[in-house]
């Protein structure tokens, strides 16, 4: 309710000044709002204003270093361009015996409903670049072990005399 109302009535003003608004009451007992407009448009606007939410977003412990960036870059630049208001990162603790359950990092965003949509859009696209970039990585040594192999193996001492003979 805190964040709806905003500091020092902040959200709750803007949302009041959009064109089209005639009443928005504050209900404290039950935590809603009533919002009373000319417009279906101009109420939905207010409300997307006013109602928070928040998401959590599962992400493999491997990946998680990726997705939160060198000294947070990476995530504080999502939550900066979703416009959600925070994010807390939770590792749960492990299950003992429990080897086939992968190990998570739980990201909890707050903020509105139209921002919790874009931090899913931009997590979905973070996760799935660490993936492929992972992936590549381990491509790459697979295939830097199999030219390396090759190299050596076809100039092994067997085959390669370690002098050559001197011709007069």
């Amino acid at each position: 309710m805190g964040l709806a109302i905003g500091s020092r009535g902040k959200n709750i003003n803007d949302a009041r000044r959009i064109p089209g608004i005639i009443v928005l009451n504050l209900n404290e007992d039950l935590c809603s709002f009533k919002i009373v407009g000319e417009t279906k448009e101009a109420v939905e606007k207010a409300r997307n204003k006013l109602e928070y939410g928040e998401l959590v977003v599962d992400v493999d412990r491997d990946i998680a270093p990726r997705v939160i960036g060198k000294k947070g870059y990476v995530i504080q630049g999502i939550v900066d361009k979703s416009g959600c208001i925070r994010v807390r990162l939770d590792n749960p603790p492990d299950v003992e015996g429990n080897d086939q359950e992968p190990k998570i990092t739980k990201f909890t965003f707050t903020g509105t409903k139209v921002s919790l949509r874009h931090v899913k859009i931009l997590m979905n696209c973070r996760i799935f670049h660490a993936k492929d970039t992972m992936a590549l990585a381990e491509q790459n040594l697979q295939s830097n072990s199999l030219l390396r192999d090759k190299i050596y193996k076809a100039s092994s001492p067997k085959t390669t005399p370690l002098m050559t003979p001197r011709h007069p």
